[in-house]
């Protein structure tokens, strides 16, 4: 995703007197990607995510099923590692696997935080607040529960509102994305029964926008896709949207 800033807010950094660090830009960049921690052509794959995270020159590398294997190659990508500050500092903060963020090292200073969730998978929500044209700009990531889990992952979008709501140290609302493999789809229920799934998105976070929705609707942006995806062969029949990003 890239997203452009408006010309006020490129001017505001500049011009803002704050005794917080702030670089002036005119766009970001985000990476969202569930990188599958299966061991299926495990170092072959994830050397081809490291090329495809640093042609992107994202300014927010959002993974997720992170495992201590993955961590452990990225520590030695020194490109990566050069230009990025990690939300995890060691390996064993991923175990068995988990959500990383990675955050260009020119937008630092950059604060993280990890708010965990009710959950029987190990998952967590990683954010990342940093100083953007005087304004401050938190990017959070999540892997939401799996399966047929619909009432664990509304408790945990209910502890992502709470935590991108506001800024903790002034109470401002604050300028938020949130990304990552939701693990339900925007147009169907993984059981297939019920109503639907997406709209407790719209409901827990109502100041969100899923962007895909929002700049091609008219695509279904489909994500998790048993028809092309030949590492997904054998698997049973599935097209979803699974991976999202809101603004």
């Amino acid at each position: 995703l890239l997203l452009r800033l408006s010309k006020e807010q490129s001017m505001m950094g500049s011009s803002a007197s704050s005794a917080k660090a702030s670089v002036v830009r005119s766009s970001l960049r985000f990476l969202s990607w569930n990188v599958w921690f299966d061991r299926f052509a495990f170092d072959s794959r994830v050397q081809q995510i490291f090329s495809v995270a640093e042609a992107s020159e994202a300014d927010f590398l959002c993974f997720q099923e992170v495992t201590p294997r993955f961590f452990c190659l990225l520590e030695r990508h020194r490109s990566l590692t050069r230009n990025y500050v990690m939300s995890a500092s060691h390996q064993q903060q991923v175990a068995p696997y988990q959500v990383l963020l990675l955050v260009r090292k020119e937008l630092e200073p950059v604060s993280f935080e990890v708010h965990e969730f009710p959950t029987l998978m190990n998952r967590q929500l990683v954010a990342a607040t940093c100083t953007v044209n005087g304004e401050s700009v938190t990017v959070g990531t999540v892997h939401l529960e799996s399966l047929d889990s619909h009432p664990i992952r509304v408790k945990q979008l209910e502890i992502c509102a709470k935590a991108l709501a506001e800024d903790p140290e002034t109470g401002a609302h604050r300028n938020a994305l949130l990304m990552g493999d939701f693990n339900f789809c925007s147009y169907r229920n993984f059981s297939g029964r019920g109503p639907l799934e997406n709209g407790d998105l719209r409901r827990v976070l109502p100041d969100f926008v899923d962007l895909w929705e929002h700049l091609r609707p008219d695509e279904a942006g489909i994500t998790f896709d048993t028809d092309t995806n030949l590492v997904l062969r054998g698997h049973r029949e599935e097209t979803m949207r699974y991976d999202r990003i809101c603004a």
